[in-house]
């Protein structure tokens, strides 16, 4: 009988376990396994990502710290990078063949723990919210506002962790099994401290990602763009649909489990420790599953033609020598060619960013149901002069126009003008008829 199990029977709390039984050793070994993918995958990906955010010039034109889908992407990685990181205590219990409440590493792993499950439940949340309303609304908040509002997230799991040991003691923290956390004489406490903010979140993911599913496919099924059989747009749009649910869909699956079996302990029906080792396990690699999801996340949607402000900006001279406008949701809106060609240089001539190169800006911007086509407009502008008006300055076009021809003078000519690099044309046609013209 493990020393946890004569915890429960007796219902004295438990401040020591020494010597540490085999089956929590077991588990130990299995978290510390999982915690340490988790901490080496979101820390490199951290330090890449703060890399890329400080020294933005050399890789961006437009600062990627303003797109708020990776800010928050950003945080979720840094909460997972918590929660893995309180196991990386194990293999000093391990050594020591002890777990004490009275040890420091004992209060740090409890209050890592505690903290990194907030804060990553609530920072999926609020990816959620996030999407639900850039979507259905179509408006983002201001930059102060929005980085308020993450600012004030971190500072409500500080406080909702910082509880526990005001309210109890420093002493809260103790060995429940393979790690310490919140004492098991102290149920009120994990109930509000913890899992009713677990709960919160996964009922609400539930709730907002297959609502926004089915509003988006509205939108497209509605969308005339997306009303041809053969438009190759839909099947790409249709992967960025099923990539929205990746999140809560691994969310859901890593900590659905461990907190279905936390709630039956409260109510006095005990799992098992495998159980918990085991899912415990899953919940710890939120870390590199998320690490994960991110570039396969970036690479579905830069493949969908979900154009980011950086590339934007590279190919404004590209589209706008075809005549044609790329919008901010992906699509093509035509433009008048009598609109001058910029031909200034671009402010920062860097190399324009492609599919593998640019990470950050993902969504930034993104209307789904502004989704265009490609339309080409052609002015012909039809001009005549006689040899005596040849420089004639109320011809808006004269300086384009070839020699006159002294054989038929009165024959008009059609300049077909179209916003291209490539060299003015001009094409003499004969008409049926003639027409006079007053000199």
């Amino acid at each position: 009988m493990s020393a946890v199990e004569l915890q429960r029977r007796n219902g004295a709390p438990l401040r020591i376990i020494s010597p540490i039984p085999h089956e929590n050793r077991i588990g130990m070994i299995v978290l510390f396994t999982c915690s340490l993918m988790s901490v080496m995958a979101t820390g490199s990906l951290l330090v890449w990502l703060t890399y890329r955010l400080v020294y933005w010039r050399r890789f961006y034109t437009r600062y990627p710290g303003h797109n708020q889908f990776v800010v928050l992407i950003f945080n979720l990685l840094l909460a997972d990078l918590h929660q893995a990181t309180a196991n990386m205590v194990s293999p000093y219990w391990l050594h020591m063949d002890k777990m004490s409440a009275y040890s420091p590493l004992c209060f740090a792993q409890g209050w890592l723990f505690n903290f990194g499950n907030i804060s990553s439940a609530l920072f999926v949340l609020t990816i959620a919210a996030h999407t639900f309303a850039n979507v259905v609304t179509r408006k983002t908040l201001r930059h102060e506002v929005f980085v308020g509002c993450v600012i004030a997230l971190w500072i409500f799991c500080v406080i909702l962790t910082l509880l526990a040991p005001v309210l109890r003691g420093r002493y809260i923290f103790a060995p429940t099994g393979a790690w310490c956390w919140i004492s098991n004489e102290f149920r009120n406490e994990r109930l509000y401290l913890h899992y009713l903010w677990i709960f919160i979140a996964q009922i609400g993911i539930i709730i907002i990602y297959p609502t926004l599913y089915f509003i988006i496919r509205r939108r497209l099924a509605a969308s005339k763009e997306f009303r041809g059989i053969n438009d190759s747009s839909r099947p790409k749009f249709n992967k960025v649909l099923k990539t929205m649910i990746l999140y809560p869909i691994a969310y859901i699956a890593l900590s659905l489990p461990i907190a279905a079996g936390r709630t039956a302990l409260m109510n006095y029906k005990d799992p098992g420790m495998p159980y918990f080792y085991a899912m415990g396990s899953l919940l710890v690699c939120s870390g590199w599953v998320d690490s994960l999801l991110y570039f396969l996340t970036r690479r579905r949607l830069l493949e969908a033609d979900i154009q980011t402000e950086t590339e934007s900006t590279s190919n404004q001279n590209y589209n706008h020598s075809s005549g044609a406008l790329r919008t901010i949701g992906g699509g093509i809106r035509g433009v008048d060619s009598r609109h001058k060609h910029n031909s200034a240089p671009l402010k920062n001539p860097r190399a324009p960013q492609t599919a593998s190169s640019s990470t950050d800006h993902i969504i930034d911007g993104v209307e789904l149901s502004d989704l265009g086509q490609v339309k080409k407009t052609t002015v012909i502008e039809i001009s005549s002069a006689t040899a005596g008006a040849a420089s004639s300055p109320s011809s808006s076009s004269s300086t384009h126009l070839p020699p006159m021809d002294p054989v038929s003078p009165t024959v008009p000519h059609i300049t077909l003008s179209d916003a291209s690099t490539q060299p003015h044309k001009t094409k003499k046609w004969s008409l049926k008829y003639e027409t006079r013209w007053a000199s």
